[in-house]
């Protein structure tokens, strides 16, 4: 048997680096996959938090808590909370502070007065709210009632034109209805208007926009207290005054102011009004019936404006003194038989027991020639009301009858009566 003596390979220090090289390999691979997974058990840890700050505590359930309690707040509660959720990393930071919810609910509540309330956070879907800074609120209740208040202008920013001025302001609605927790109605001292008029040459209307004071006249800012109808309409009455002629005019049909001659005292009255009424104002007249009129002598007339119109100056009453020129009286006795009944009732008979003493004014010729025939006495039996038999004095109405008689007139024609017996 043969021996064979055979003596090993050498390594050569090629080999040898190569070996070393591999397994260096290996131990990064080895450590990076161990960093790798302690970095990704870290970053989708499910106990990430993260805190958001000043989180805005939103009020629900008020307007349940008005139509089921007849409650309200006593002052809106300005609160906000700090949050801490937790969750995944990847779920937590995609979160932003909108995402998140706080709030506190009304609807619950039983009674007036302080009560306490849970605030509830809502955090979104991955994440769960693992603190917040606080947990409950006290806040009060009070009975949810109205008011009503007067509505005043504060001011009026405007300017006039020459000889005008502002005489009246109204406000339609007149009132407003308040609606809030009554302890602070009770601080409110009225309602209020502004007015930006600019310039003003006649009456208008403004509409604007009601708003409330408090005791200490500063302007309300409770959002828990409204004014079921803020709009108020403002009637701004512009006034002007002027001087008006006066004139006298004659309205019995017989004289004009050409024929007669008439003295009055007052040339002009002050007369104040809006200026849409006064602008039509031109003459103030003063009627005067020379049928019913004393002649010379002074009759006082007091001064009437038109509607709407009043009298700015200081004479009350105007005087006039009436003159017609050959002007004459005259006085007829006339007959009871003359006496002329209408409207009688056919199951009644009236008849005149008295005769009328008439006086006649006019031309003098005229005068002269009227008899008792061109004068008519009529008595109206329908203007006597409920008739009965017996006699009574009633009044009559006396007249020219004959058509070409002019210039002349009967004299305080109102005032005569006759004495008849009604059977």
């Amino acid at each position: 048997m043969t021996k064979n003596n055979q003596t090993p390979a050498r390594q050569t220090p090629h080999a040898n680096k190569g070996k070393i090289v591999t397994f260096l390999t290996a131990l990064l691979a080895v450590i990076s996959a161990i960093v790798l997974w302690f970095f990704a058990i870290d970053y989708d840890s499910p106990d990430y938090t993260k805190t958001f700050s000043n989180i805005k505590v939103e009020v629900t359930g008020l307007a349940e808590l008005r139509q089921t309690m007849g409650y309200t707040l006593l002052e809106e509660p300005d609160l906000t909370v700090d949050v801490t959720i937790a969750g995944k990393r990847t779920d937590v930071n995609q979160v932003r502070s909108s995402d998140i919810t706080a709030s506190i609910d009304l609807s619950a509540v039983a009674a007036a007065g302080e009560n306490k309330f849970e605030v509830q956070i809502t955090s979104p879907n991955g994440t769960t709210v693992a603190s917040q800074s606080v947990n409950e609120v006290r806040l009060y209740v009070d009975n949810f009632i109205s008011k009503q208040y007067t509505v005043k202008v504060r001011k009026m920013n405007y300017v006039l034109a020459e000889n005008l001025y502002i005489d009246t302001v109204t406000c339609s609605p007149a009132t407003v209805t308040v609606w809030g927790p009554e302890n602070e109605l009770e601080k409110i001292s009225g309602a209020y208007v502004d007015l930006e008029m600019g310039e003003l040459v006649n009456s208008i209307k403004v509409t604007s926009t009601a708003k409330l004071l408090d005791i200490n006249n500063a302007e309300v800012d409770n959002p828990y207290i409204y004014i079921a109808n803020s709009s108020v309409t403002s009637s701004v009455s512009v006034y002007m005054e002027k001087e008006v002629p006066v004139r006298v005019k004659l309205t019995g049909g017989l004289y004009s102011e050409l024929t007669a001659d008439i003295r009055c005292d007052t040339d002009t009255v002050l007369f104040r009004g809006t200026v849409e009424r006064m602008t039509n104002i031109k003459e103030y007249v003063i009627e005067i019936d020379e049928t019913d009129t004393p002649f010379d002598s002074p009759i006082k007339v007091l001064i009437t404006p038109p509607n709407g119109i009043v009298n700015a100056g200081e004479e009350q009453y105007a005087t006039v003194l009436l003159s017609i020129p050959d002007i004459g009286k005259k006085e007829m006795s006339l007959s009871s038989k003359n006496v002329e009944f209408i409207n009688m009732p056919e199951e009644l008979d009236a008849k005149a027991l008295t005769d009328i003493n008439v006086e006649l004014r006019g031309l003098q010729d005229v005068l002269d020639q009227l008899t008792e025939e061109d004068v008519s006495v009529t008595v109206d039996m329908s203007l006597l009301g409920e008739l009965s038999e017996g006699t009574v004095t009633v009044p009559v109405t006396v007249e020219i009858s004959t058509q070409d008689v002019s210039g002349v007139f009967v004299y305080n024609k109102n005032a005569y009566t006759v004495q008849i017996i009604i059977k």
